[in-house]
């Protein structure tokens, strides 16, 4: 077995690091004692090939630590998860994208109640966290969309794509963060 993806909570000072590994576990290792924090086990049908960890902003500040013990995972199952670390297990499923083959992105918004995924069908997709359905489905590439990221200061979300393009999208206006709003 071998690591497909790593990412460590390092913006929310947290000691966990969270790597996924060719067998479909992921494991939150604790790297003050060097030790497994928790195992989640099979966690997809496939093995990981992106996790994703909320970052602060500032349209964060104000909420508890508890509100960033979540990670996001995809992999070519077509799946992205949400997996809470304080009940250790999966709180969230969604599948509205195309994942078969190729590794794409996923992103936590910066308010921290959106999840961007890449797509094989050349649209990255929003995802609403509290209902874990698409928010917006978001066109324009001519091919896979690899990445996604969100601009921690203003409402604005990039997605790259294989056709050698990035798409900026903006909110209609610099109040709102709904993505059901941004506009390419």
């Amino acid at each position: 077995q071998h690591v497909t993806a790593l990412a460590a909570l390092n913006s929310v000072l947290s000691p966990l690091i969270l790597a996924a590994s060719s067998n479909r576990d992921i494991v939150a290792l604790d790297a003050r004692t060097g030790k497994d924090s928790h195992i989640f086990k099979n966690t997809h049908a496939k093995f990981v090939h992106c996790v994703a960890t909320p970052e602060p902003s500032a349209a964060t500040a104000v909420l508890p630590q508890s509100h960033f013990d979540v990670f996001a995972t995809a992999a070519t199952d077509g799946v992205v998860t949400i997996w809470d670390l304080r009940m250790a297990r999966c709180a969230k499923r969604m599948s509205a994208h195309v994942n078969r083959r190729e590794r794409i992105g996923i992103a936590f918004s910066p308010c921290l109640r959106y999840l961007a995924a890449g797509s094989e069908d050349n649209c990255a997709f929003i995802y609403d966290l509290r209902s874990a359905r698409p928010a917006a489905r978001l066109k324009g590439h001519s091919d896979v969309v690899s990445c996604v990221a969100w601009n921690p200061l203003f409402p604005q979300f990039v997605s790259a794509s294989y056709d050698g393009h990035l798409r900026f999208y903006t909110s209609a206006s610099e109040n709102e963060t709904s993505p059901s709003i941004i506009r390419g």
